[in-house]
């Protein structure tokens, strides 16, 4: 069930970045040169991520991302264990490195169950604040392509 949820994070990504190059690609006049058009499609991306990557590496990023969806789109909860099997985050070493930094950071608290040994990973209000100054971002970038 969990490697599904990750194909359509996947899936999802590539439909967004698909969604930004279309966009672009029409609010662009035609006398640009190509290369123009894919440096404005960085600066947007850029743009995008600012937010994101000033207290986060990439990685705690990816991994900030797949918790908060998992939450908010789906009203699941990862545990600490479903994380770490995700092979295509990183080593267990480093998915569990970067959630005590993603805790450090208030970003996500892990909620101890029943069992002791079982953790499940909640996005703080501090990240949902975070999130919700990208999809501002987003939003204002989105009346400007208009």
């Amino acid at each position: 069930m969990r490697w599904e949820s990750i194909e359509r994070y996947k899936f999802y990504l590539v439909k967004i970045i698909i969604f930004f190059i279309i966009i672009v690609f029409l609010t662009l006049k035609q006398s640009c040169v190509m290369s123009d058009e894919y440096l404005r499609f960085l600066n947007l991306l850029k743009a995008l991520d600012g937010p994101l990557t000033r207290s986060l590496d990439a990685s705690s990023v990816k991994l900030l991302e797949i918790i908060s969806i998992e939450a908010k789109l789906h009203q699941r909860h990862f545990t600490v264990n479903d994380l770490l099997v995700m092979k295509d985050i990183g080593s267990q070493a480093s998915i569990h490195k970067k959630l005590h930094s993603l805790v450090d950071a208030g970003y996500i608290t892990l909620e101890t169950q029943e069992d002791a040994r079982v953790k499940k990973v909640l996005p703080t209000q501090e990240a949902k604040r975070l999130f919700s100054q990208v999809n501002k971002l987003f939003v204002s970038v989105l009346k400007k392509a208009n």
